[in-house]
């Protein structure tokens, strides 16, 4: 490409990236904020951490990189795949931890009231987009806060969760993770119940981290799309839950972690569209535990660069506005409201 052709397309690519609405569908960055290792108004590149990254998200960042809409994950994860607790000071508090959370996420929306949302429908997302702030969506990433009453899960929709995995790679009383086991257990009863109390609230279901069992159960069992909120290329089960989960009106995001420059990403999403079909593709970072992050886009600033390498490799505008945002918009219209 001549010199000229490549300040066209850039020229391009950041028009068509500032009129888009752009989401994240995975951040774990609630974790750095409510432990005090990273703010609201960070301005710092990424610095990596023994956990992870601090400097990946921030509300500067995401309005420096045109981010409309930012998925926020309560994780607490005190366990370990067998449900021994890995960090004490979390063991036996995993409620106590997620309500932390709320508190850090919802104080935000206070102090920056001018700047920051709680988005609970894909309206409020595009009411963002129009007043030029940006919006957070609160998603349980594993749903070990509730422990085994399906009742706090209305309370939890009340405090603005919309998207919610059944556990992280561990056992939990709902359902086995992904590393759990060689050969992982499905559902619990009471994780079948939990499905149906999920769709109920209109909580949109995420696979990220279950076990190919209980994958294999929820595609069977659930009525409405589903969303992998990060994921990569893996093995046949992967390709065949998420061919499912794309031919079930869902969306797979493709996450960073590891993926070394934003060309290779592009290759993991063009990747995913073979799977899951053009509207079946999104972006799942998973910033603060990604590092490391591609070459190009290590914070969320940065999302301006995966937009021009989609537009580079041929892609139409459609395309290109669909992975930025609109298809996970249009899933989540769908079954969140």
């Amino acid at each position: 490409m001549i010199q000229g052709d490549s300040a066209d397309l850039m020229r391009r690519a950041a028009a068509l990236h500032a009129a888009s609405i752009v989401v994240d569908a995975h951040s774990d960055i609630l974790m750095g904020l409510t432990d005090g290792t990273t703010t609201w108004e960070s301005g710092a590149p990424a610095s990596a951490t023994e956990e992870g990254c601090d400097g990946q998200v921030s509300l500067k960042l995401l309005e420096a990189g045109g981010v409309t809409a930012q998925v926020f994950a309560i994780f607490t994860a005190p366990f370990d795949l067998n449900y021994r607790p890995l960090r004490p000071e979390y063991a036996g508090s995993t409620q106590a931890r997620a309500l932390a959370m709320f508190a850090v996420f919802h104080e935000a929306l206070h102090t920056y009231a001018d700047r920051f949302r709680l988005a609970t429908t894909a309206a409020d997302v595009r009411r963002a987009k129009a007043e030029g702030v940006t919006a957070g969506i609160l998603a349980f990433e594993g749903l070990d806060p509730i422990g085994i009453d399906l009742r706090l899960l209305r309370l939890f929709r009340t405090l603005g969760i919309t998207i919610a995995t059944f556990t992280w790679s561990n056992r939990n009383p709902l359902a086995d993770g992904s590393s759990v086991a060689k050969r992982a257990g499905g559902l619990s009863m009471l994780g079948e119940e939990a499905l149906a109390e999920l769709e109920r609230l209109r909580i949109l279901i995420d696979l990220a981290h279950l076990g190919p069992t209980s994958v294999d159960e929820v595609l069977e069992m659930a009525t409405k799309p589903l969303l992998v909120s990060h994921t990569r290329p893996g093995d046949e089960h992967r390709e065949r839950m998420l061919r499912k989960v794309g031919e079930g009106g869902g969306v797979a995001c493709s996450i960073f972690y590891q993926v070394p420059t934003v060309a290779a990403l592009v290759d993991q999403l063009e990747w995913l569209m073979e799977l899951c079909g053009p509207h079946g593709v999104g972006l799942g970072a998973d910033f603060y535990g990604t590092n490391p992050a591609p070459a190009e886009v290590q914070t969320v600033a940065d999302f301006p660069r995966i937009t021009e390498e989609i537009l580079r490799r041929g892609h139409s505008d459609e395309i290109a506005r669909g992975i930025l945002g609109e298809n996970f918009l249009r899933l989540y219209e769908e079954v969140v409201g």
